[in-house]
């Protein structure tokens, strides 16, 4: 995690970066910026916060470039108490935004939050289509791999009997993150309880809900931390060791 920290201390508030990084009065989508700047710092304004003497901004660690302006990656440190911590990554690019988050503790979302969920005949009309088009035999049921490897950059996520479909997650699709130094296995889909991973959502308000998730994951696993070093305390009260 103090490479992770490095990053953040290293960024930029959002109101210097936005005054610096002005774009040309003549790009088309130059308001993108200012935009995003707002959508950023509303995000943070939202999110609870369990430890009011240790609040972290959101800062701006790096750039990425879509339809010819420079637009912010920013970064999110969430670290309760100072006893479990999350680094939570965003970029967005006109089409998509990407959240990435790397934490030392795990992470739990409801897949609703962040997939689209598909029907089963939502599913078969894509196979259907797949199948149609490739000319390629029609997949065995249960097995998802052709979405992925053959037909779309996302993946299929199947739990509880519900189908779900994750958006791209390979760090080449994280433009602006991929150029921060996080470890490959960072860029991975999510599945319940990961510590690290990517996910590809639509609005500000899913990233909100995201990271809302993340900061009850962090505050769920301080308070068991806690209750399992308690218990040691008690225990070692009852019994504590015998010193020959």
């Amino acid at each position: 995690m103090q490479e992770l920290n490095a990053i953040y201390a290293n960024g930029i508030d959002l109101k210097t970066w936005g005054s610096t990084n002005a774009p040309d009065e003549d790009l088309i989508y130059r308001s993108g910026v200012e935009n995003q700047i707002l959508k950023i710092g509303g995000v943070a304004a939202i999110l609870p916060n369990y430890s009011q003497d240790e609040v972290y901004p959101p800062r701006i660690v790096g750039t990425q470039t879509s339809k010819s302006v420079g637009l912010p990656v920013s970064c999110f440190r969430f670290t309760p108490y100072n006893q479990v911590s999350a680094y939570c990554f965003i970029r967005d690019n006109f089409y998509n935004i990407k959240v990435v988050v790397i934490s030392d503790s795990p992470i739990h979302i409801p897949y609703h939050v962040m997939y689209s969920e598909w029907s089963p005949e939502k599913y078969a009309a894509e196979v259907e289509r797949y199948v149609g088009y490739t000319k390629k035999e029609k997949p065995p049921d249960g097995s998802d791999e052709w979405y992925s490897k053959n037909w779309a950059s996302g993946t299929i996520i199947r739990k509880d009997g519900r189908i779900y479909r994750a958006g791209s997650h390979k760090s080449v699709y994280c433009e602006g993150i991929d150029m921060l130094g996080l470890p490959e296995e960072t860029f991975k889909v999510y599945e319940d309880g990961m510590m690290s991973f990517v996910c590809e959502v639509g609005s500000y308000a899913t990233v909100a809900k995201i990271l809302e998730h993340v900061i009850g994951s962090l505050e769920v696993e301080r308070s068991k931390r806690n209750q399992e070093r308690h218990a040691r305390e008690d225990q070692y009260l009852i019994s504590p060791p015998i010193i020959s």
